[in-house]
C-alpha cells in the first residue's frame, strides 16, 4: 500500500497486474535468483543476481543440466534467498528473508519425508551467502 501511494495508484494492496508492471518499471523486483530440481534425475541447479525471474528461470536449467527434466522450480527475488535440502527420501525447496531461515525451512520440510536431509544448495537473490554442498 505505502508503494501503491508512492506511485499514486489505488492504494488496495492487491497483487494485481498492474501493480506487478509498476515493481519491474520501478526496479523493485529484482535480483532474481531460482534454483531447479529434476526429481526423475536429481540434477539440480542455481542462478542469481538475475534482472528477470525468466532470466533466472532460465539460467537455473542451464546449470541444472536437464533443462526438460527440471520441473520443480523456486524463484526468488530482491532481499529473499532460497535453499534446496535433499535425503534419500525425499527433497524441498524453500524461500525466505534470510539464508538461515530458508536453510531452516527447506530442512524441516525435507525432513518431514524422512531422516538425513542436508542442505546441497542455498543462495540469496543478490548472489549472497552462496552455498552449494561440497565447497
Amino acid at each position: 500500500r505505502e508503494y501503491q501511494a508512492s506511485v499514486k495508484l489505488a492504494q488496495t494492496g492487491a497483487p494485481t497486474f498492474g501493480l506487478l508492471r509498476s515493481l519491474r518499471e520501478a526496479g523493485g523486483l529484482k535480483p532474481w535468483g531460482t534454483i531447479a530440481y529434476s526429481r526423475a534425475n536429481e540434477k539440480w541447479g542455481i542462478s542469481w543476481n538475475h534482472a528477470t525471474r525468466k532470466e533466472a528461470v532460465r539460467s537455473a536449467l542451464r546449470s541444472c543440466g536437464d533443462a526438460g527434466g527440471c520441473t520443480a522450480e523456486l524463484s526468488f527475488y530482491g532481499p529473499e534467498c532460497g535453499a534446496f535440502a535433499h535425503s534419500d527420501r525425499g527433497w524441498s525447496l524453500a524461500s525466505r528473508n534470510s539464508i538461515r531461515g530458508a536453510r531452516d525451512a527447506a530442512t524441516a520440510e525435507c525432513r518431514k519425508r524422512g531422516p538425513g536431509c542436508t542442505v546441497i544448495a542455498a543462495v540469496c537473490a543478490d548472489g549472497s551467502n552462496k552455498f552449494t554442498a561440497g565447497n
